[in-house]
């Protein structure tokens, strides 16, 4: 008998044998009252194959002579998927007792699933022969039969098969609902029991007039039994004959294809769709329900090829939808994928087919942002809401596209769509806030980031952006509470920095002066935190800390504004030669704002250097010509070098801006005359 197995193994022919009874009930009788047999047969009913194995393993080893413990080892591994140790084990089961029946059933069932189909049909073909009654190996020798195109052989198997169990077809069905191959059913499984858990997809599946028609055409239950009802045909057609046995063995298969897939298991659907378009190659409905079900178990890529295949014989429009529906969903798994070219290639070829679809344009937006093609991508966006679709989502990637382009008005414009949508969106608001401050609108600002902070108390940014737009306001209290929030949930130097500048700007200078204290203490070398607390200083009239702040922070960092900073203070400190040096570095960097030039100029009146003030005093007002304290002074400056017309033209040209002013100047020349 080992001859015959190494034979099986390669797919030789068996030599006729015998019908002799089945041992498979004497294997097992002898495992009964085993207690590891009982735990085994407990686990496997439990589904808890791991526990099952080990005592699978057990088995074998303290009966290894015995076909059923190695049947139960081979049980255990196929279904935690070791199919090659469970080969093994089934192989060893049968060459123990040739007899054994249900051994030689599994080894079939792997054979399969390993693709090895001649050996997969010798193996139920000898379970057929120990037990001829066996309706589950010829179940099985039905499907391996029709797939190897042995389709004389097939009906006969399926005829025996409904001889033996008449309610097969409607059993087969409700089987699949069922854990099949649990040790109460033997340890055993069918083919059609192969499931494949996936989604199921429902769409234009086109079937059949009749499903039951084929099934009718070849199998007729009589009196005595099920026999052959050949089509109708002309008297000595032989080809026609053939034509129409296979046009009802395709409907078969169709049918199973059905069968199967209504349960889910595409593999097998697959299968049979295959076999029924080998049957019949030109006829839409097979190549259509096959790429339906190739939908179904994720095989986009095959859908797509089924569906161009269907196209090509019919121009239904279900078979249009299919095939645009089959483009969109590769194009998606290909932008999983990262194969962003051959997507947007798929996404074309859906949307020529159907223009309005929604999925494919979504998927074509989300490779185009991806590429920052932002042009696109609003026309894109723009298209979909011509077609009638208004989501939240949508407008928010239009206002990316619109914020990318520079365009502020239409980014805040679709920002109000996608809120509208979507007002429980804290993000939403929160763009939507800064938006709005970045148009100087601080009032719309503030009301959107306070609702971003109610809809996410812990948006840190979203209490950090509301406490700068409270302040715009000059709502300082609010500002203050706001960034304080923002600073106890995130110990940042960039918080901190602002509610100090907060308590600065709303005039409590020496509340800032301790938030820049605490802050220089982790930070020491921050040049503008010391460049803020010299500012802190200056205003709190606290001259000599301002000057030794302002210094720190220049040996830190050159920053012209710091020089302006430090020059104001030594001015104020009476260090006029200083200030003046403070201020020229501060020119020699950059800046040439006129405040710089104004206290320059005022820093070389102090010490009389007059043309050197009007020369500062000049350059500043080229970009103020109209400032009644710059006036002042250039009439001031032109009194001290004599110049007494220029003093009367800058007193009649002060006269007409500020007369107040222009007074002042007035009192004071005839005081100083």
């Amino acid at each position: 008998m080992l001859v015959l197995i190494v034979g099986l193994s390669l797919g030789c022919s068996r030599q006729p044998t015998e019908v002799i009874p089945d041992t498979t009930a004497k294997q097992e009788q002898a495992l009964e009252k085993d207690a590891d047999y009982q735990e085994f047969k407990s686990a496997a009913d439990e589904q808890k194959f791991e526990p099952a194995y080990e005592r699978a393993v057990l088995l074998k080893v303290r009966f290894s002579d015995n076909a059923a413990a190695w049947n139960c080892l081979g049980f255990a591994a196929d279904r935690l998927g070791k199919w090659g140790e469970a080969y093994s084990a089934y192989q060893k089961a049968t060459i123990l007792d040739s007899k054994y029946a249900k051994g030689w059933f599994n080894l079939g069932v792997i054979a399969g699933k390993l693709k090895k189909r001649k050996e997969e049909i010798k193996c139920y073909e000898t379970a057929v022969e120990l037990r001829p009654d066996y309706y589950k190996a010829w179940a099985n020798l039905f499907s391996a039969y029709t797939e190897s195109g042995q389709s004389q052989k097939a009906i006969k198997a399926y005829q025996r098969v409904r001889q033996l169990f008449p309610s097969f077809e409607h059993e087969l069905k409700q089987d699949s609902d069922k854990q099949l191959g649990s040790v109460d059913a033997d340890n055993e499984a069918l083919r059609f029991d192969q499931r494949v858990s996936l989604p199921r997809k429902a769409s234009g599946q086109l079937q059949w007039n009749d499903p039951a028609m084929a099934q009718a055409a070849i199998v007729q239950q009589t009196s005595t039994g099920l026999s052959i009802v050949p089509p109708p045909h002309p008297k000595g057609s032989t080809t026609s004959e053939r034509k129409r046995m296979e046009e009802e063995m395709a409907r078969v298969l169709n049918n199973r294809g059905m069968m199967a897939e209504e349960n889910e298991l595409w593999d097998e659907s697959i299968m049979y769709y295959r076999l029924a378009a080998r049957k019949l190659p030109k006829e839409p409905m097979v190549w259509n329900n096959l790429g339906m079900a190739q939908l179904g178990s994720g095989k986009y890529e095959d859908a797509v090829a089924s569906f161009e295949e269907a196209s090509k014989y019919s121009n239904d429009v279900g078979i249009t939808l299919n095939l645009a529906i089959a483009h969109a969903a590769f194009g998606a798994q290909l932008a999983a994928r990262g194969s962003d070219l051959g997507a947007l290639d798929h996404f074309h070829r859906a949307l020529a087919l159907q223009p309005n679809m929604v999925e494919p344009r979504a998927g074509l937006i989300s490779i185009l942002r991806k590429w920052q093609k932002w042009d696109e991508v609003q026309s894109q966006c723009e298209t979909l809401l011509q077609s009638g679709q208004d989501s939240a989502d949508l407008w928010y990637t239009l206002a990316l596209a619109h914020k990318a382009l520079k365009n502020q008005t239409k980014t805040i414009e679709a920002l109000e769509h996608a809120i509208r949508l979507n007002p429980d969106s804290a993000d939403q608001w929160m763009w939507y806030g800064v938006e709005e401050a970045q148009a100087q609108k601080f009032d719309k600002a503030a009301e959107a980031l306070e609702q971003a902070v109610k809809l996410d108390p812990n948006n840190i940014e979203a209490w950090y952006d509301t406490g700068l737009a409270q302040a715009r306001l000059g709502n300082w209290d609010r500002a203050i509470f706001a960034l304080r929030k923002a600073s106890s949930m995130e110990e940042k130097t960039a918080y901190r920095q602002a509610l100090a500048a907060v308590y600065e700007a709303s005039g409590n200078s020496s509340e800032a002066i301790t938030q820049y204290d605490a802050l220089l203490k982790e930070n020491p070398a921050n040049a503008e935190i010391w460049k803020a607390l010299a500012d802190s200083y200056a205003s709190n009239k606290q001259m000599k800390n301002a000057i030794e702040a302002y210094r720190k922070s220049i040996s830190l960092k050159e920053d012209p504004q710091a020089w302006s900073g430090l020059g104001y203070a030594l001015q104020e400190n009476g260090k006029f030669r200083e200030s003046c040096d403070a201020y020229q570095k501060a020119v020699d960097l950059g800046d040439n704002s006129p405040d710089v030039w104004n206290n320059l100029g005022v820093a070389h009146a102090r010490l009389k250097e007059y043309p050197e003030a009007l020369d500062a005093f000049t350059k500043a007002a080229k970009d103020r010509s109209k400032d009644s304290e710059l006036l002042f002074n250039i009439g001031m400056v032109f009194h001290h070098m004599g110049k007494q017309s220029e003093v009367l033209r800058t007193y009649r040209t002060l006269q007409k801006i500020d007369a107040e002013r222009a007074r002042e100047l007035q009192t004071m020349l005839q005081t100083m005359n």
